[in-house]
């Protein structure tokens, strides 16, 4: 089952803080926790500019109800790995990233997508409309919006959410201080 025992902090082996997390994002952030700005919440830009640091920060935010963290791939793994052993832990699995408080999905485009990771993308943003997501990724969306990454349907699901792209020239590598 995806699972887990999460104690807070919600590490996963990443410093994290708020002070350390950009004001755009910040800005979204509380946009979205208020309800001015429309889930689900993709984090768009440089590799190491801050988007997992500010998701993991959420996630600790988190009091009551289950947070999740997975990598796209692992997203897509486990589910794989349900359906070839067992359909009822597939239904279960997708019961528990819906009824989530918040699922961050991270590192999106961090390699090109199989069919079954689009899948997988495509059926948790549509089982969580209006529901605290949060997306990582170093593409943009004409990117993402591009056949052979994710292509249009998912891009068209992230846009209809609020989207991050701070300017890239002024992020630097948060791993490279």
């Amino acid at each position: 089952m995806i699972e887990e025992k999460v104690t807070i902090p919600f590490t996963n082996g990443i410093p994290h803080d708020w002070s350390r997390v950009p004001a755009a994002m910040k800005a979204a952030i509380t946009g979205c926790r208020s309800g001015a700005l429309p889930w689900p919440l993709t984090l768009s830009g440089p590799v190491g500019c801050g988007k997992t640091c500010a998701a993991l920060c959420m996630l600790d935010d988190v009091i009551t109800g289950t947070r999740i963290f997975r990598t796209v791939t692992d997203l897509s793994d486990k589910l794989h790995h349900a359906k070839m052993t067992d359909v009822g832990e597939v239904l279960g699995m997708w019961d528990y990233l819906t009824g989530a408080e918040l699922v961050v999905l991270d590192d999106m485009g961090s390699r090109k997508p199989s069919e079954m990771v689009v899948e997988a993308v495509l059926s948790l943003l549509d089982r969580r409309i209006g529901r605290a997501t949060v997306i990582t990724t170093n593409l943009t969306m004409a990117e993402i919006s591009k056949v052979d990454m994710y292509g249009d349907r998912i891009a068209s699901r992230l846009s209809a959410g609020t989207v991050v792209m701070p300017s890239l020239a002024k992020l630097p590598d948060m791993r490279r201080r």
